[in-house]
């Protein structure tokens, strides 16, 4: 007996297999209350105990093939069993650790903020210091006939902080995603002007979503954002091009541009021109990953290369890591 299966999006043309090494994902949109239950899934994963810290011996291929697929079964059984559990809400006592995560990532952001500087500005005015401005010295002379003269400098000086967080959304990270989502969130608050888009394998701009009332509503919000595919693919490629075709009116030579995320392409190009482009065009740009820097250089993660176009890049899981390294942050931005 033989049977014929008809494949119309098949991503491989070899005989036996459905998918190649790069295939794309997609699904429908996400809703409110879905999003608002994988949001609460989300923060009861442990991110330390997940991605582990930076250390000096290193692991080879086999091993770290076999603790990413133990890493892998782990995550999925524990979402399997919360979903059969239907913890869709708070855990009990889990509101307490939460408040905690909340209050050192609003510390964090109101620390990053004041270090960070806004491009520079020229400010003309009477004083010793500065260049002189001709100019306008002339000007001011004119209405008392040079008596008396007064000198009228420039002196630069920082513009406001002009912010565009880039937030990555999709499955890789989410041992972090509840976190990312409040950074985000956060230093929207706390920013003159933060544009905030979120993405996973294009840009989604979702400024609005976060500017709910409720912390969570807003979250779930985002999530739930219009053109935003949760499935889908990460393809950090396809959301530079999406970025600066789409958004790039938004990347000036005083926007300091922040990206988090964990730099996983999935095999397809990570389009490191790119990334040197928003580099040139941006005031400043940095980096919040997740990972530690063992994992940069792995196969189908581009952190290693995107760091070189970057101001500065910090290994961040939680709001107290957050805390202890937003002066580094900061510097990066200024």
């Amino acid at each position: 007996m033989t049977y014929t299966v008809e494949i119309d999006s098949a991503d491989s043309a070899s005989v036996g297999e459905l998918t190649g090494a790069a295939a794309r994902v997609e699904s429908k949109p996400l809703g409110l209350s879905g999003a608002a239950a994988i949001l609460a899934a989300l923060d009861a994963y442990d991110p330390r105990s997940a991605y582990g810290t930076d250390g000096n011996a290193d692991l080879d291929d086999a091993r770290r093939t076999e603790l990413e697929r133990a890493l892998a079964a782990f995550v999925d059984a524990f979402t399997a069993r919360l979903e059969a559990a239907g913890l869709t809400g708070d855990a009990p006592g889990g509101s307490a650790p939460m408040r905690t995560e909340q209050a050192d990532i609003d510390r964090a952001c109101h620390r990053l903020v004041q270090r960070m500087r806004g491009a520079p500005r020229r400010v003309i005015g009477t004083g010793d210091r500065g260049t002189l401005d001709i100019r306008a010295t002339m000007r001011a002379a004119v209405a008392t006939d040079g008596v008396p003269a007064e000198l009228w400098r420039r002196r630069p000086r920082p513009g406001p902080v002009r912010l565009l967080v880039l937030v990555d959304v999709s499955l890789s990270v989410r041992p972090v995603t509840g976190f990312i989502l409040r950074l985000a969130q956060t230093l929207h608050r706390f920013g003159d002007r933060c544009e905030v888009v979120a993405f996973v394998d294009r840009p989604v701009r979702v400024t609005t979503a976060l500017r709910a009332a409720s912390a969570d509503a807003a979250l779930a919000a985002v999530l739930a954002a219009d053109g935003l595919d949760l499935a889908a693919t990460s393809d950090y490629g396809q959301m530079w091009a999406g970025l600066l075709g789409e958004f790039g009116d938004l990347i000036t030579p005083r926007t300091s541009v922040l990206v988090v995320g964990d730099a996983r392409s999935n095999g397809f190009d990570a389009r490191t021109d790119l990334v040197a482009e928003i580099g040139r065009r941006a005031h400043r740009l940095a980096w919040v990953t997740p990972e530690p820097s063992r994992y940069w250089t792995q196969s189908g993660c581009a952190m290693a290369d995107y760091a070189e176009h970057c101001s500065g890049v910090v290994s961040v899981r939680d709001g107290a890591e957050m805390l202890a390294r937003c002066d580094e942050l900061g510097a990066a931005l200024r």
